[in-house]
């Protein structure tokens, strides 16, 4: 029961994590369309389907940060981070596809293999940017 509840602990402090930075990616995502319509372009207005989009978006995030809390235990080493987040990227990525194709069967044959290597990048990105901070 402890190793659940402990398990269910690291899955909420990351799934936090993906929510920050979920967040301040659609902070820049704002700040953009603010300098957008500041320098006179017009935008068409904000609709259903962009607040379902968003929120698949972040929820991916969210997702993206839970597996890596779940899985972290087993993850030891640099090794371990590089491949955590490389996962952690196909969620995201896989999440954005969703929401920008309208859905998981939107999704053609070619998406299924370009999103999750995408994903493996930005992840490996990601990696190697969190363990040159460490």
């Amino acid at each position: 029961m402890e190793a659940l509840v402990a398990a269910l602990k690291r899955m909420g402090k990351f799934a936090g994590a993906g929510a920050a930075l979920a967040t301040l990616c659609v902070a820049v995502g704002a700040l953009r369309t603010i300098a957008l319509l500041l320098s006179g372009r017009h935008l068409t207005p904000l609709e259903a389907d962009d607040a379902r989009a968003l929120a698949i978006y972040v929820g991916s995030f969210i997702a993206a940060g839970a597996l890596f809390g779940l899985l972290r235990p087993i993850l030891k080493g640099r090794v371990g981070i590089i491949v955590g987040c490389m996962l952690a990227g196909i969620v995201v990525m896989l999440g954005v596809g969703f929401a920008e194709a309208g859905g998981v069967r939107a999704l053609d044959g070619a998406l299924w293999v370009i999103l999750p290597v995408f994903g493996m990048v930005f992840g490996a990105a990601l990696a190697y940017g969190f363990l040159r901070m460490s």
